[in-house]
């Protein structure tokens, strides 16, 4: 291992070097994912292409299942085509490649300003191109390429707060428009906290003003969300992700509630996607307002299967009942919640979606020879548990280094403040609003626990540096080997 390291010390030798080869490296993974499929199934989400492509204002405008940036963003790039759009989409590939390169350039000159070595920051970069969700948010028509670049930057400007404006205005507003992107990130909770970073531990007094503008502009997405849906979030679903809860939640249970007249009968996301007809069945009629965004029953470009119109008004008057719904279940059974949760975790720290503990009968450990029985128990048990207690230890670090940090008045201590908050939000937010896709929300702040944990490992360890650092390359290179053949 440490000859190996010094001959790639010796063939990098500078930051230059290793630059430029990581943008070489990163440059032709990128296109050779071009040659692969370019998915724009991730357009579920979004608003009718045509329909954005003709009524531009008004859908932003009237955009209720998701954050408007995301839509305005493919809007604006099918300015360039007609339909079938095929240029608009070339450059919508074009830009997730683009901030997948960024995100890979600035984790390694954020690893680089923390200590870590030329060779380790560029192994570590070199890992990010391959990490399942980075790979994958490259060929999904999804806004997840421009979150992984935002996140990049604001962990990058959070080194700098307490020497630099320009870093404080860069992560004010990477965190920001992280907020116009997706609902996960909300205001109150994501928002606020972190421009109190600035204020509490960089005392950023002076900045004040570009904050309280940012929070303002901000705060008109919700006003308008207020005044228009009746809803204080930027997206409508919050009752559809909250009810995922309680989707294993037995039937009789659930019926003995409906007989009581407790929770109504709308249509959930137990485990199925649900249609537009399953609504009108349930309604007696669709809602009608006169506009296009908003009436639309069927979408003409996204999922072979899901072709309805998320942004319909009748999937936010569901998602209304759901969230009521909701709120009784978890009065009623509060532990089938807690359940949950506790799944929720392992998921969390796992790689794939929806493996219920509950359905532990139909995993496929013990149904191959010893190797695929090996191979199964790493994957369903060994991998979760190193990631979980690497977590903890690498929140317990962090934790220590921000008080002994303001006391020495370390100047990594916005870095510090920002990752520990950042890996507590995440797992937080995601395992106690929603069920089943948590690994998705671990897989934005991989790049993130891995700075950590590589800077951790150059604070903490004396001996066998190189040993620990290469056990997260095993992990993860392991899983994108699993996953992908």
């Amino acid at each position: 291992m440490i000859s190996l390291q010094n001959k790639m010390t010796r063939i990098l030798l500078s930051d230059g070097r290793a630059l430029v080869a990581l943008i070489v490296l990163g440059t032709l993974i990128r296109l050779y994912g071009m040659t692969r499929p370019f998915y724009s199934d991730g357009l579920i989400w979004n608003i009718n292409i045509e329909t954005l492509r003709y009524h531009f204002w008004e859908s932003i405008f009237y955009a209720h299942a998701q954050p408007p940036l995301h839509n305005a963003i493919v809007g604006l790039l099918l300015k360039f085509s007609d339909p079938p759009f095929d240029l608009s989409f070339l450059l919508l590939s074009l830009l997730n490649k683009i901030c997948s390169l960024l995100t890979i350039v600035i984790s390694y000159k954020t690893s680089r300003s923390l200590g870590v070595s030329i060779n380790k920051a560029f192994c570590l970069s070199l890992l990010i191109c391959f990490l399942p969700g980075f790979w994958m948010a490259d060929r999904w028509m999804t806004s997840e390429s421009i979150q992984f670049l935002l996140l990049a930057l604001s962990l990058y400007s959070s080194r700098y707060l307490t020497k630099s404006y320009t870093h404080q205005i860069v992560f004010a507003l990477s965190v920001a428009l992280l907020v116009w992107l997706k609902s996960f990130f909300h205001i109150i909770a994501w928002l606020v906290p972190l421009y109190g970073l600035l204020f509490i531990v960089v005392r950023a007094k002076n900045y004040r003003f570009i904050l309280v503008g940012l929070l303002l502009a901000t705060s008109a997405l919700y006003l308008k969300n207020f005044l228009t849906f009746d809803t204080l979030s930027t997206s409508s679903w919050f009752g559809y992700n909250i009810s995922k809860t309680y989707s294993h939640l037995h039937n009789d249970k659930i019926r003995e509630l409906q007989k009581q007249n407790l929770i109504s009968m709308v249509p959930s996301t137990s485990k199925h996607i649900f249609s537009v007809q399953e609504h009108i069945d349930y309604f007696g009629s669709l809602p009608e307002s006169g506009i296009p965004v908003l009436d639309l029953v069927s979408k003409t470009d996204a999922h072979p299967v899901i072709k309805d119109n998320w942004n319909n008004l009748i999937f936010f008057k569901a998602s209304k009942e759901l969230q009521e719904n909701t709120i009784v279940l978890l009065l009623n059974f509060p532990f089938s919640y807690l359940e949950t949760v506790v799944n929720n975790i392992y998921i969390y720290f796992s790689f794939e979606p929806f493996r219920f503990i509950s359905e532990y009968v139909q995993w496929s450990i013990w149904q191959g020879r010893i190797i695929q029985n090996i191979v199964s128990i790493f994957v369903y048990f060994i991998v979760p548990t190193f990631l979980l207690l690497t977590y903890i230890y690498l929140i317990i670090y962090l934790f220590r280094r921000i008080f002994s940090g303001r006391k020495a008045r370390d100047e990594n201590i916005g870095f510090f403040v920002y990752s520990f908050f950042v890996l507590v939000y995440f797992p937080l937010i995601s395992c106690l609003l929603e069920c089943g896709e948590q690994y998705r929300f671990r897989g934005y702040i991989d790049p993130l626990f891995l700075i950590s944990y590589s800077v951790m490992i150059k604070d903490n360890m004396r001996m066998h540096r190189d040993v620990m650092f290469a056990i997260p390359f095993f992990m993860y290179g392991f899983m994108f080997l699993f996953l992908f053949f």
